[in-house]
């Protein structure tokens, strides 16, 4: 009886250590992490709101009425751009900081902002924005027509209200305010999602997983959803991989840091370029590109990756192989 008994708590013992308890831990901080994404965001929205009705002396509910039906006048545009502006801040920026504070880990560790970038991954990240700018029109004009969409919602009318935001947004009457919308709207975002989604959840879900692509594809699927858009799901999800295989690939989030940057930078631009010439389709946000167009952005933006990941598995063999 005996030695069944040590038996019973030997095999027991075993499945206790077969629980794995650091994916309990994994799973307790993801909790924790949605939390303080929570109460940042809603802390940062009001803050936003507050400040803007202030500014504009209109009521807070005057400004969140704004937020929810935006209006091209003085307190609409300003109203968007700080809410904008304070809830990628604190929904993104803040969180990462505030997680990594609370387990007291250093937010910017190895790889981060602090590892130095290659001049040449810098340059494939640059010239990359333009040359998906037709393999990107392309995949929106197509998420457009993916079978069982339309049941999501009248995307006509989800396409009006997003054309109508950007429009509020994107207003400008001089060249000091399209300034002020490339600090607002590619600056302030392209450093908040990239320290969020490829300095934390990306490192967070790749840990947890013990691989790559799962970090990659989660955290492409939450950068993906949180955009809230989605007649624009496809194209997001290819920018999103397309980031997070780049901080991988150089080990810097400096590099896809720049191509967000960019990216968002040539879509200010567009708009504004719009507003000028609006006989020009190209600037259009419905401009749909030939396939021979399509082909040529496909075979450019596979080529300047390829070049990103040859380069890694270069460096990997100099470091075996000096």
């Amino acid at each position: 009886m005996s030695a069944i008994f040590s038996n019973f708590v030997r095999r027991k013992g075993t499945a206790r250590n077969n629980m794995r308890p650091d994916s309990i831990t994994f799973t307790s901080r993801f909790f924790v992490l949605v939390g303080i994404f929570l109460l940042c965001q809603s802390m940062f929205s009001f803050l936003g709101v507050t400040i803007a009705s202030r500014l504009h002396g209109i009521s807070y509910a005057e400004a969140i009425g704004l937020v929810g039906a935006p209006e091209l006048t003085p307190a609409g545009v300003g109203v968007q751009r700080w809410v904008q502006s304070f809830y990628n801040l604190g929904s993104f920026f803040i969180t990462a900081l505030v997680f990594h504070g609370f387990y007291r880990k250093p937010l910017f560790g190895s790889p981060g902002l602090v590892q130095p970038a290659n001049r040449l991954h810098l340059l494939y990240a640059a010239l990359l924005v333009p040359a998906l700018v037709f393999l990107m029109s392309a995949l929106a004009d197509w998420n457009l027509h993916l079978p069982g969409i339309d049941r999501l919602g009248d995307l006509s009318e989800l396409q009006e209200k997003r054309n109508q935001m950007l429009e509020v947004l994107m207003y400008t009457g001089s060249a000091a305010e399209t300034f002020l919308l490339v600090l607002l709207l590619a600056a302030i975002p392209a450093l908040s999602e990239e320290v969020f989604f490829r300095g934390l959840l990306q490192r967070y879900f790749s840990d947890w997983f013990g691989k790559t692509w799962p970090g990659i594809l989660l955290s492409t699927l939450l950068f993906t959803l949180l955009h809230f858009s989605v007649t624009q799901f496809l194209p997001i999800f290819l920018m999103g991989m397309l980031l997070g295989y780049l901080y991988h690939w150089t080990r810097s989030l400096l590099v896809p840091l720049l191509f967000h940057f960019i990216n968002n930078s040539l879509t200010v631009v567009f708009h504004q370029l719009s507003k000028s010439y609006p006989d020009q389709a190209l600037f259009r946000d419905d401009y749909t590109p030939g396939i021979l167009l399509v082909l040529l952005s496909l075979l450019a933006s596979a080529v300047l990756v390829w070049f990103v990941y040859r380069s890694r598995v270069q460096e990997e063999a100099e470091q075996v192989w000096p």
